[in-house]
């Protein structure tokens, strides 16, 4: 999934909205359902079983002022009674009109029927008997003939209500299962958003966390000296970006690593080889010193043997001759000490470069880390949404309650449905805290990766302090190979100007005695000068032991980084 982090966590968010959604969705229609089925009863169901009961009334007010009047005769109570009449006559209408079944329906007709056919009986019958006098006739008639019409009008009326009451049972029963259903739906689409929100939580933490463990652990085995370990990159949000950002500062590493090691390396052998010939300069001044006390020694015995001078300024000019050679090989090696310590210096120049380059990208990491941790604060802040919505829910929860508390007895069920709601509110309220808390512990996390991309920063740092100092170093032999050189440029000359004297002695061997005095006070100043000579070689010497010790202290730096398997 290549996503950023802000978008994957608004991606889990939404999924745990839309399932929430959906709960809540279905809950309202179940409610919305159960209170249609209420109004349905009260309107429909209830007001015709009212009507049914208003005609029975009626029909027992219609037979007791019948009666009345065939008792007493008086007018009031066949007013009475035609009204009743005519009342039960329009129920009746009414409920034939407004009938949803053919069976209610056709109870309606019958007991319309019956009830026609009982008031026909009245009216063209027993009321023209009773007015005519004819009591006796009259009660036989309303004995044999209206009084079973009667009953039988009561007996299609009880059927009708029984048939009434029966529909509402159904209803009642529908709307139960109905606010059953809705509740179940509530109970189970909560259960369910709860523990998808548990998972997703622990999904988007473990896909963030993870990583970053990860991450970390290589960290600090890059801290310990391991330049071989290397990020794997599986996704391109803010973590790939930080787990190819971590390889790139690992390859620089290894790579300066890799070339300061082997410049240690080069230094350290041309150091050992300028030591080694300045050793062995110095031996051959030693010689030449040596060689020129032996010489004034000689000249102050050349008054007895001009011939055994000539011989000793032979073997004098040869050994001058060795001398030049040795100094022009000294000469041509302190060239090559020069051209490696500039290498050298070049190359610490280079990881300096390289080792700002580690600074900075190490300082690149640690923003990404900080941003990620902005990211987790926005999470904190969507979970303070959720927090809100169920704060809501439990406030829908409780007007709803209300509602049906004032609903009465048919608003009970409903009742205990917004209870259960405000519940399932209270525990959405309870899991959004728990979300609060990983995110607090993701929050430390981060926390604790800043600090170890600071610990790493702060050995960069002292990396390009150790390299400074090396690149000090090395400007330090080049000017000791620089003032050797010049050294011995200066041994080479004077040697030349020795050989040129010697060969001018030996031709004139013959004047040799004449300036013995002479040759012998510069044989003294020869002597002097080699031993300068020989001081200024041993210098060099112990410039390059130090800076052989000195290569051999960044060797030693540089191998405590691993950099091959």
């Amino acid at each position: 999934m290549n996503m950023t982090l802000a978008k994957k966590m608004l991606f889990y968010f939404m999924l745990v909205v839309l399932a929430a959604i959906g709960g809540f969705t279905y809950t309202i229609y179940g409610s919305n359902k159960a209170q249609v089925s209420v109004e349905n009863l009260k309107e429909y169901e209830v007001l015709r079983l009212e009507k049914n009961n208003d005609i029975a009334y009626y029909a027992l007010g219609q037979s007791s002022n019948l009666r009345a009047y065939l008792l007493y005769g008086q007018e009031q109570y066949l007013a009475e009674y035609r009204r009743l009449a005519g009342l039960n006559a329009k129920l009746e209408d009414e409920l034939i009109k407004e009938a949803r079944t053919e069976e209610a329906r056709v109870l309606s007709v019958e007991i319309k029927e019956l009830n026609d056919q009982y008031s026909k009986g009245a009216e063209e019958k027993l009321i023209p008997m009773v007015q005519a006098g004819n009591i006796e006739g009259a009660m036989e008639y309303a004995v044999k003939v209206l009084a079973p019409l009667g009953n039988q009008m009561n007996a299609k009326l009880e059927e009708a209500k029984t048939y009434r009451k029966n529909v509402i049972n159904v209803a009642m029963e529908d709307t139960y299962n109905v606010t059953k259903q809705a509740k179940l739906v509530a109970i189970s689409s909560s259960i369910l958003v709860t523990i998808l929100g548990i998972l997703i939580g622990l999904i988007a933490a473990r896909r963030i966390t993870n990583p970053i463990k990860v991450l970390q652990g290589l960290m600090a085995k890059a801290s310990e000296g391991n330049l071989m370990v290397k990020a794997e990159v599986k996704t391109k949000d803010e973590i790939g970006q930080l787990s190819e950002s971590f390889n790139t500062m690992i390859s620089s590493q290894l790579e300066i690593v890799k070339s300061v090691r082997n410049s240690s390396i080069e230094l350290a052998a041309a150091s050992e080889e300028m030591s080694a010939s300045s050793t062995e300069v110095s031996a051959t001044t030693t010689t030449i010193s040596d060689r020129t006390q032996m010489v004034a020694k000689s000249m102050e015995e050349a008054s007895n043997s001009s011939t055994e001078t000539s011989q000793v300024l032979v073997e004098l000019s040869a050994l001058i001759q060795i001398a030049k050679d040795k100094a022009t090989s000294a000469s041509v090696k302190s060239d090559t000490s020069i051209s490696a310590a500039k290498e050298g210096m070049a190359t610490v120049n280079i990881a300096m470069q390289s080792m700002n380059t580690i600074h900075n990208k190490t300082r690149e990491a640690e923003k990404v880390i900080l941003l990620l941790n902005e990211y987790s604060q926005k999470i904190g802040m969507i979970n303070e949404t959720i927090t809100g919505i169920a704060e809501q829910t439990n406030l829908l929860a409780l007007n709803a309650a209300i509602e049906a508390a004032r609903a009465g007895e048919s608003g009970r069920g409903f009742a205990v449905v917004a209870e259960e709601v405000r519940k399932l509110a209270e525990q959405s309220n309870t899991e959004a805290s728990n979300i609060s808390e990983l995110i607090s512990k993701i929050t430390e996390n981060t926390d604790s990766a800043v600090v170890a991309m600071k610990h790493s920063l702060t050995e960069v740092e002292v990396g390009v302090e150790e390299v400074g100092k090396a690149g000090k170093s090395l400007e330090n032999i080049l000017a000791a190979v620089a003032e050797t050189v010049s050294d011995i440029d200066g041994i080479a000359k004077v040697t030349n100007d020795e050989v040129a004297s010697s060969d001018k002695i030996v031709q004139l061997i013959e004047v040799v005695a004449e300036d013995i005095e002479g040759t012998s006070r510069d044989a003294q100043e020869v002597s002097s000068a080699i031993e300068e000579i020989t001081a200024t070689i041993e210098t060099l010497a112990a410039s390059s032991q130090q800076t052989s010790a000195m290569a051999q202290n960044l060797h030693n730096l540089i191998t405590k980084f691993k950099v091959e398997e």
